[in-house]
């Protein structure tokens, strides 16, 4: 129980880091309500996992002793995130955004690419759970699958609970109020991305 805990505890450390997931997760429900903002999360919390896995491969070791793979990883993120911000921009509005995503995959699809592209992600996964592993902390199979499940479960349950926020102001949002939102949660993503590209100069 224990171990699980120190894994949630490390997990809701990275979700308190708010970042462009957390803002388009947050806009996710405040537009199209809970159900939505939750297959998002759920999409967050599965490529978590991916990375944690990630973590005992050669990726963490590639990242954390190649200054070359981490700075490609952070430069084509913010490129990505560029893009992200620059649609929110550009469909500022637009009531047919919700149509267009589904035939791009729906929101649990949405979820899953945001956060692959999100650098911020990658790094600290690969990282700071390779460096957990490597430190000796937790040992034997079971333990390390039961704290990865604690970070998972931060994971969805930060998540879930930024969907229920955004959701209970669904509805009452006037069309000028929602062009602003998604002006704002397109501009967030700029700011990410130059923060990103700063960092790393």
């Amino acid at each position: 129980m224990m171990v699980y805990f120190k894994g949630f505890l490390l997990g809701m450390t990275l979700q308190l880091s708010v970042g462009p997931v957390f803002f388009a997760l947050l806009h996710k429900a405040v537009k199209e309500g809970f159900a939505e903002g939750f297959k998002m999360a759920l999409g967050v919390a599965l490529v978590d996992a991916a990375y944690i896995a990630l973590s005992f491969t050669a990726v963490s070791g590639l990242m954390a002793a190649n200054e070359g793979a981490e700075w490609f990883v952070r430069a084509g993120g913010a490129l990505v995130l560029c893009w992200f911000g620059f649609g929110y921009i550009r469909g500022a509005g637009n009531k047919d955004t919700k149509a267009c995503e589904a035939k791009a995959g729906g929101s649990f699809l949405y979820g899953i690419k945001l956060t692959v592209i999100n650098p911020l992600s990658i790094v600290f996964w690969t990282g700071t759970f390779g460096a957990v592993l490597a430190s000796g902390m937790i040992t034997g199979g079971v333990g390390i699958v039961v704290y990865a499940a604690g970070c998972v479960s931060a994971t969805i349950l930060f998540m879930t609970g930024a969907s229920y926020m955004g959701s209970r102001v669904e509805g009452l949002l006037t069309p000028v109020a929602i062009k602003m939102l998604d002006r704002a949660v397109g501009v967030c993503l700029f700011l990410f991305a130059a923060n990103l590209i700063i960092r790393q100069l």
